[in-house]
């Protein structure tokens, strides 16, 4: 790991960190707002909403959400919305994207690969300040709702069970993050890899969709990352997911090491 780039890398994410960070943590406040007040009305609706609905709101918590609608078991939908994992999609792409391949494609990584640090000190201090950001950007669900309970007096929320569901998260993002600098290492134009992971990430999303309402989709739901993240199981049970989380960091492990031998052996061609 070098300090100059660690610093470096720092002061060019941390900006884009507390922005999606808080972004994150006030939709979790205002989501609690809106649903935990109308807890009753929401019980009547969903009673009475068709079953092709409560299909997409199974692929959205994990599990079924009318067995369990207490304010924690409500969080599962405000954990999982899909405009949390926007925001952590935008985040990864813009990170995993912007070095290296982003310095290839911009035609200064010759100057880069002239400094004395070696190529694989440069990926693991790239790695460390991601799983620092990952940490921090994934802890902003459960800051939101601890910030709403405690200041606003909502809830209760088993801040627990939430816990977990965040670790979860983050070995979500974990995998993600890790086949991201995969792709990076690989690739010569940014715009390029921008969009196969957004393309990976897309088609992720829409297996797990199909998923809760196709039984074909079931069936080939266990390639997509995101059937490994089902927060309502979590709270549901209150235990670990040690399987789902197991299988994403060996998946991020995979494509971290995959990346690193790339990076080291590969030709990289500027101008």
């Amino acid at each position: 790991m070098n300090g100059a780039i660690l610093r470096k890398t720092w002061r060019d994410t941390w900006l884009l960190l507390l922005i999606a960070a808080v972004v994150i943590a006030f939709f979790e406040l205002f989501f609690i707002l809106a649903v935990t007040t109308k807890l009753t009305d929401i019980r009547v609706y969903l009673r009475n909403i068709p079953p092709f609905i409560q299909g997409m709101l199974r692929m959205l918590a994990g599990a079924d959400i009318l067995d369990h609608l207490t304010p924690t078991g409500v969080m599962s939908i405000g954990f999982s919305h899909p405009f949390v994992h926007i925001v952590l999609w935008f985040f990864s792409i813009a990170y995993c994207t912007r070095v290296i391949v982003g310095e290839i494609d911009s035609g200064v990584a010759d100057l880069l690969m002239t400094l004395p640090v070696s190529r694989s000190r440069l990926y693991v201090t790239l790695s460390v300040v991601a799983v620092a950001c990952k940490m921090m950007l994934n802890a902003a669900p459960w800051v939101g709702t601890w910030l709403t309970q405690t200041l606003f007096g909502y809830g209760p929320f088993e801040l627990k069970r939430l816990a977990m569901v965040c670790v979860n998260l983050f070995t979500l993002y974990l995998a993600i993050g890790a086949g991201g600098l995969l792709i990076s290492v690989t690739g010569s134009r940014r715009a390029r890899a921008i969009g196969i992971l957004a393309a990976l990430l897309l088609a992720s999303f829409v297996l797990n969709f199909l998923a809760a309402i196709w039984e074909p989709a079931q069936r080939i739901a266990f390639l997509g990352v995101l059937d490994y993240y089902q927060p309502l199981v979590t709270i549901a049970s209150g235990e670990w997911p040690i399987r789902p989380m197991a299988v994403l960091l060996s998946v991020a492990t995979v494509c971290w090491l995959a990346g690193l031998i790339h990076f080291r052996r590969r030709d990289i061609l500027t101008g």
